[in-house]
Parts: structure tokens; C-alpha cells; sequence
């Protein structure tokens, strides 16, 4: 059996390959013909990665492609809750600050100070 090599880019199909869902890097699709059938799977182009996908005899670039997407998606997700923590502490802070620092006496208004804020924090984040 010799050594799997890259799919000639006449096999290669349509879609696209994303990039490395974990490092980023470029992703290559590798091909190897077998006695009984064929099958490929996607590579990360980074050595130092070694991500690789399943050898399948069906689609592999769709199955990278939804690993890819899925970690996509999951960044994106993962940088909107920093944002929204970093918008939620600056809420606090200023709900904090009034409370200590204010010589009104009047709670009830800076508890609807908070409420303002938390209401602009869920326009901006669509919640």
C-alpha cells in the first residue's frame, strides 16, 4: 500500500475545503486507492497540527467542512460572551459606583439606572 497523496484537482469536487478548525491552517484533501474501494480524507497542511479527517468513501470534504463550520461557529460565540461578560461587569460597576456614591438617597432610581443599562445591554446583543 503506498502512502496517501493529494487528490488531482479534477477529483477534488466543488467545495471548498475551510481552513484547519484548529489551528487555522490550510486543509488538504488526500486520497488512497485501496484494493476494494477508495477513500479520502482532509489534512491539516501544518505539520505541527496533525489534524486529520476520518477516511471515508463518501464526502470527505462535507464532513471537514461541518467540523470546520461548527468550531467557526463556536469561536464566534465564545467572543460574543466576552463581550457581553465585559458589558455585563461595566453595568455592575456603574450600578456599584452609584449605590457608594451618590448623596440622593434614592435606590429606587438607581435600581432603574441598572434596569436602563441591562435594557441597552439586550438591544445590542439582540436578547
Amino acid at each position: 500500500m503506498t502512502a496517501p497523496t493529494p487528490v488531482p484537482a479534477a477529483q477534488e469536487g466543488a467545495e471548498k475545503i475551510l481552513p484547519c478548525p484548529w489551528c487555522g491552517s490550510k486543509a488538504v484533501l488526500e486520497w488512497a486507492d485501496k484494493p476494494k474501494r477508495s477513500s479520502s480524507h482532509v489534512v491539516c497542511d501544518n505539520l505541527s497540527c496533525c489534524a486529520s479527517g476520518a477516511w471515508r468513501t463518501d464526502d470527505a470534504t462535507a464532513a471537514w467542512n461541518r467540523v470546520a463550520a461548527l468550531r467557526s461557529e463556536r469561536d464566534a460565540l465564545r467572543e460574543r460572551v466576552r463581550e457581553m461578560q465585559h458589558d455585563l461587569d461595566d453595568a455592575v460597576c456603574e450600578w456599584v459606583w452609584l449605590q457608594d456614591n451618590c448623596t440622593c438617597g434614592a435606590a429606587d432610581k438607581h435600581d432603574a439606572t441598572l434596569t436602563e443599562i441591562v435594557g441597552r445591554m439586550r438591544a445590542r446583543g439582540g436578547a
